[in-house]
């Protein structure tokens, strides 16, 4: 048979999650309760189970917003959670005793109970101004009664209140005064009541002999019935003098003036226990109800418990019925009583209290109305919605977090602001040519956050994306690093590759390597400038032009006019021992090699005409995707292209600085986990706002910043106008507080954030916003028509792969007359004799070297010196005889109209 289970009669309840760290205490409560003054009862409840405990605020739905803004007030940081049904204690004690109405009662799973004054309403209950309660909280008393909960058990303790008239103590007033003023000041009144008491007992003595008078007379009848009223009259009389004389006699009328100088509480203070037997729930009932003996007080008040059935969501019942006869008493209590039992617990030590871990911080509305929405903040009994104003859109951003903590949602909704073009007119300058149209660049070394920004791109910005896939195994994009056509000069080509390999190979970088890497691309480049756009040399040649001759030889043809590249190659190169060549080019082999041999690399820089630009998106407005999906590619790898992408973009930025400051095409990049990409983000951040770059950087730890870069981390701190930390480290966090800049927040409270919820620093037209608390909103899920109309416009740029691998092929058989693999061992065997030579030198100590390994260097000298391999180019200086058919000018050289002649032509 199911149990009917009455209504919750619109109330709502609430748990209120105190601060961490708590300092304020019962006398706040207090004051608090003084102003409170509902029309509606309202109850403070104290809740447990084995889990957990719990401070609960019941009041009606219309109500509780004001009870809880006035908490608020008080105790500023703590948090409120609405119960569901299924939550509410007081609704699972319904149930549980709605059960056992049908159950005997040695079988009921319930126990109910009131605590009520014993004495008079005047006296006053022990509160936290007296004695040890000043040093301990009394809070910790009730607690107590809370404690060792056995699973199945439910504890509920409920103080209902409903403000007591404003004349409630008038009554009382005269007891303020000493025993011996009362009687000299005792009203005419009062002096006929002690006579009509008087009186009374003299008419009782009459009675008394009549009634036996009729018994000795053997009258039962009116013997039975003097009796009987005769009784009830006594019974009365001794209630009124219980309430209007012993505890009136007996006040002390500091304790009585201590009850009535502070405003009252019609009270009731009932207790609920459920529990897997009526014996276990009765003994739970009565050590619950002993907890409260801690406010009884000797010269005051006490409260008494005593069994009673009620039901425990409804507030309304139980008011009535206090009357002078029934009771002696009323139950009011003062404020300071009501504080003292109910407030939430103060300092750190009480266990099993669900805390508020980080305090909230709200903004001015004013302050963050305006520019990108992120979030809301809330608290106070507000919530505010959050934009990060537009000035701080357009400048640099740092956020730190854990690991799926929101740093990327945060970066995701700035991201799709800036694909929307919602830059406040005039904000980045209006003189750029393109409008509020500005480039975006979004490097994600995972591959998630990019997905995710794809479905959300503006479908008006769709053909401006550039989608790279660096771990598509079906299509890749094709990016020549020395591509001449890409809009930057032969030296910035130079030099673009030159600072990229410095940052990739810092380790292994040295003045030897960067010579040879810069002298062999400017010679590649060099020939590129007078190649067909699709017979370009990439940056995988390096290899070829050291350690082929014959193709280096074809390669030297084009810079004859270049003097330093001459004297390099024939005054340097050429006079090094063979000995010497192995030494400083074996690293520089080593490294190329490294990513030549990886599959999605090498299909993507070996093509010799580049399908994206980055120079294009950033003068163009476009927008770059780049998804560097590590766990593919390997991390190396996606480091490696990453930092490719962020060296041209540096470059082509400072390109145009040469550009009036309003005239400069502006474009904001986003990296998500910069500590994954080697950079030299102090350059970026330190220098390229002034040139139109914005950059927003996500780390999970400070320490990955140095480790890319000493110095990194304070560099960003002194360049960014926007910083968001959200959970990070202890450590961190404490790095982290002075640049938060708010002296009331602590490391813990960092430590302690929720998920996706962050403090933010930031300013607005350059001025200091006091620190926030942001609840970072979900980045919108949008269906995939978006990303599958970008995803099918890839194939605008990029190729298939197995057209990449072919194409590369063809281009080693072309330019070096040999097959891949013949290559590869090539170069094996140069890096082989190199470790060779190497290990022999330093175990031999004088740099000698054994006589085989002596004539194996002799014999690759000979081989490199006769041309290893069969070059198709026309050659400066022939090395062996061409075949007959070659000797005409191969197709691969002729040249635009605008480009110079081949060196060959030339001399034909």
């Amino acid at each position: 048979m199911s149990a009917s289970v009455g209504p919750t009669n619109g109330m709502v309840a609430v748990e209120a999650i105190p601060p961490t760290g708590n300092t304020v205490d019962a006398l706040a409560m207090e004051g608090l309760l003084g102003s409170l003054r509902t029309r509606v009862p309202i109850s403070l409840e104290i809740a447990a189970d084995h889990q957990s405990r719990h401070f609960i605020l019941r009041a009606p739905r219309d109500t509780m917003p004001h009870l809880c803004s006035q908490l608020e007030s008080v105790y500023g940081q703590v948090e409120f959670r609405t119960l569901s049904e299924d939550e509410d204690p007081a609704r699972q004690l319904q149930v549980v005793a709605a059960l056992g109405r049908y159950e005997r009662e040695s079988e009921r799973r319930s126990a109910m109970g009131r605590l009520r004054l014993r004495r008079l309403e005047a006296l006053p209950l022990r509160t936290y101004r007296d004695g040890d309660f000043q040093e301990a909280d009394p809070i910790l008393a009730v607690l107590g009664g809370f404690g060792r909960v056995q699973e199945g058990e439910r504890l509920l303790s409920q103080l209902l209140l409903l403000p007591a008239a404003d004349d409630w103590a008038d009554d009382f007033q005269p007891l303020t005064r000493p025993p011996d003023m009362r009687i000299k000041t005792e009203s005419p009144l009062g002096t006929l009541g002690g006579f009509l008491l008087v009186g009374g007992v003299g008419v009782g003595v009459a009675v008394g002999l009549q009634v036996l008078l009729w018994a000795l007379a053997g009258e039962w009848v009116p013997v039975a019935v003097l009796s009987a009223v005769g009784g009830s009259l006594a019974y009365a009389a001794r209630r009124v003098y219980l309430r209007l004389g012993r505890d009136k006699a007996l006040a002390e009328p500091s304790q009585v003036a201590r009850k009535i100088f502070l405003a009252g509480y019609k009270f009731q203070l009932r207790v609920a226990v459920g529990a897997p037997t009526a014996a276990q729930a009765k003994r739970r009932l009565y050590q619950l109800g002993a907890a409260y003996g801690h406010f009884n007080a000797g010269a005051g008040n006490a409260l008494a418990l005593e069994e009673a059935v009620f039901d425990p969501c409804d507030l309304e019942a139980g008011w009535n019925g206090r009357g002078v006869l029934r009771r002696g008493t009323q139950d009011i209590l003062n404020v300071a009583e009501v504080a003292s039992l109910w407030h939430l617990p103060w300092g750190e030590g009480v266990p099993f209290v669900r805390k508020a871990l980080s305090p909230h911080k709200l903004p001015l509305p004013g302050d963050v109305a305006e520019g990108v929405r992120i979030g809301e903040s809330s608290g106070l009994g507000r919530t505010i919605p959050v934009h990060l104003p537009w000035s701080a859109v357009i400048r640099n951003k740092l956020i730190v977090a854990r690991t799926r903590k929101g740093k990327t949602t945060l970066m995701l909704h700035l991201a799709l602001a800036a694909l929307d073009g919602r830059q406040a007119a005039g904000t980045r300058g209006s003189g750029n040519g393109r409008g509020d149209k500005s480039g975006v660049v979004f490097i994600d070394p995972h591959g998630d956050a990019v997905k995710r920004l794809l479905t959300a791109v503006p479908m008006d910005r769709v053909d401006d994306v550039c989608y790279l896939d660096l771990g598509d195994e079906i299509r890749v994009p094709g990016w020549n690093l020395i591509d001449t056509r890409l809009g930057l000069s032969p030296e910035l080509l130079v030099e673009s590759f030159r600072y990229a390999a410095k940052r990739i190979w810092t380790d292994y970088w040295g003045p030897r390597m960067e010579d040879v890497v810069q002298h062999v691309v400017a010679t590649l480049v060099a020939a590129n400038l007078r190649r067909e756009r699709e017979d370009q040399f990439t940056v995988l040649d390096i290899q070829g032009a050291l350690i082929l001759k014959n193709f280096q030889q074809s390669l030297r043809a084009y810079i004859e006019d270049d003097p330093e590249l001459m004297i390099w190659w024939y005054g340097y190169y050429d006079s090094l021992h063979m000995r010497q060549r192995l030494e400083i080019v074996n690293p520089v082999l080593t490294k190329i090699q490294r990513f030549a041999r990886t599959q999605s690399v090498r299909r993507i820089v070996s093509q010799p005409a580049s399908t994206v630009n980055v120079v294009d998106v950033v003068n163009d407005g476009g927008v770059m995707l780049v998804n560097l999906p590590g766990g593919s590619i390997g991390l190396d790898n996606a480091g490696f292209l990453g930092s490719l992408v962020l060296t041209y973009l540096e470059t082509a930025i400072r390109a145009n600085q040469k550009l009036p400051e309003g005239r400069r095409p502006t474009v904001s990049c986003y990296i998500d986990e910069c500590g994954s990409i080697p950079f030299t983000y102090q350059k970026l951040v330190a220098e390229l706002v002034k040139m139109g770059g914005d950059f927003t950087l996500t780390a999970q730890a400070l320490a990955q910043l140095d480790k890319i870069e000493p110095g990194l981390l304070d560099t960003l701190l002194a360049n960014i106008d926007s910083l968001a930390v959200f959970q990070t480290s202890g450590r961190d966090a404490r790095d982290l507080l002075v640049e938060l800049g708010d002296p009331e927040l602590a490391s813990d409270h960092i430590v302690n954030l929720p998920e996706h919820s962050c403090y933010l620093k930031t300013q607005r037209d350059g001025v200091p916003l006091p620190l926030m608390r942001v609840d970072v909103a979900d980045f919108p899920a949008r269906e995939g028509d978006v990303a599958q109309a970008i995803q099918e416009r890839t194939f605008r740029y990029t190729v298939d792969t197995s057209y990449a691998d072919r194409q590369y092929k063809e281009h080693i058989r072309e330019a070096y007359g040999m097959d891949l693999n013949a290559f590869w061992k090539q170069i094996a065997s140069w890096q082989s004799l190199a470790n060779k030579v190497r290990e022999e030198q330093e175990l031999r100590g004088d740099g000698g070297l054994a006589p085989e390994t002596e004539k194996a260097v002799q014999k690759l000298g000979e081989e490199y010196e006769s041309g290893g391999g069969k070059s198709k180019g026309k050659t400066l200086f022939g090395v062996g005889a061409l075949p007959e058919e070659l000797e005409s000018q191969p197709k691969h050289t002729r040249t635009r109209k605008r480009n110079r002649q081949t060196p060959g032509k030339a001399s034909s």
